[in-house]
């Protein structure tokens, strides 16, 4: 009895753990096995059997550091944009603009241009803004630059200017236009003057020429006239024709041209007419006379208003034979002139 006591107290002193039922080579194996668990879970399971999550940790690895090398080039582009925008062209820019027309100012801060100031037209606007553009660095133009010609005629044309223009170079303004007085172009010219931006106006405002009324003479002044006219021509040499003919004689030509510009003196108010009055001597057929008498007066009425007599000043009429212009049979032939009224 007291043998197997002493037993059972020296299987129970090689324990671990005295407490537990298990025996001291059960305990000893539960407490390595709980010791490699700790050992593992310390140092990682890939540190010891290797595998995919081996791969997925390189992997993870290499993302960050690309996504860090991926920072550090955003980065490095931010400062140099920073670099850029801080960068002052504006002296370069003003130097580019300034030779231009107009007044041009530019200021440069990084890669954009603003241009602001006054030019005579778009063309002027377009060679600032080439300019500006052909400064290093410079990107980009907030053209700003206002137009005067636009601006003047404008102007002008609330002065009630007819026809109004405006050309310029730069800010030296050439107006011009119709206005009806003096007092006018001086108001135009000081109106043009007041435009934001102009620097000289060249006048070329014209004032119509008024010329004066004309008056027309009395009645009684017109029929003098045309019967001095008359008389005029009366006295010129006889329209010659052929025997028993009412064809001119060419001879007479130049004294019926006499008569055309005697014709055209008849003031463009006498509003009654020139009768062209044909006569023959008493030989032969009054009948034959009458026509005879007739077609000479119209033929010289016809040539008259050939060349250039109005038609509504001239009629013609046949008087037919007749002894009353003189005892000879040649002083009644012929053809005369009477005011008809």
């Amino acid at each position: 009895m007291e043998h197997s006591e002493e037993n059972e107290s020296a299987a129970a002193s090689d324990k671990l753990i005295p407490e537990w039922s298990r025996n001291a080579d059960d305990q000893v194996v539960l407490a390595g096995i709980a010791v490699a668990a700790l050992f593992f879970g310390i140092l990682g399971w890939n540190t010891f059997i290797g595998g995919d999550d081996e791969d997925l940790a390189d992997s993870v690895a290499t993302t960050t550091g690309t996504e860090n090398v991926e920072l550090v080039d955003q980065q490095a582009e931010i400062d140099v944009s920073a670099q850029i925008e801080d960068v002052d062209l504006t002296g370069d820019l003003q130097a580019a603009v300034s030779p231009l027309a107009g007044t041009v100012t530019g200021v440069g801060t990084g890669s954009v241009a603003v241009l602001e100031g006054f030019v005579a037209n778009d063309q002027e606007r377009a060679e600032a803004e080439t300019a500006a553009l052909g400064v290093a660095g410079i990107e980009s133009v907030d053209n700003k630059l206002e137009l005067l010609e636009p601006s003047v005629i404008s102007a002008l044309e609330a002065e009630g200017v007819d026809s109004p223009s405006a050309n310029g170079v730069g800010t030296v303004i050439t107006v011009g236009g119709i206005v009806e007085s003096e007092a006018k172009r001086a108001e135009v010219l000081d109106a043009a003057g007041n435009v934001a931006g102009v620097t000289e106006v060249v006048d070329q405002l014209t004032i119509p020429v008024q010329s004066e009324p004309e008056i027309e003479p009395e009645p009684e002044v017109v029929e003098e006239q045309v019967a001095d006219i008359a008389d005029q021509l009366n006295v010129l040499p006889q329209v010659q024709f052929g025997y028993n003919s009412t064809v001119i004689d060419p001879g007479s030509f130049s004294e019926l041209d006499k008569a055309v510009a005697l014709l055209s003196e008849v003031d463009e108010s006498y509003d009654g007419t020139i009768e062209v009055q044909g006569y023959t001597d008493t030989t032969g057929d009054a009948a034959t006379n009458q026509k005879l008498s007739e077609g000479r007066a119209q033929a010289v009425t016809n040539y008259l208003i050939e060349k250039g007599v109005p038609e509504s000043l001239l009629v013609y009429k046949g008087y037919g034979p007749t002894t009353e212009f003189g005892p000879n049979l040649e002083d009644n032939r012929l053809v005369r002139f009477e005011p008809a009224g």
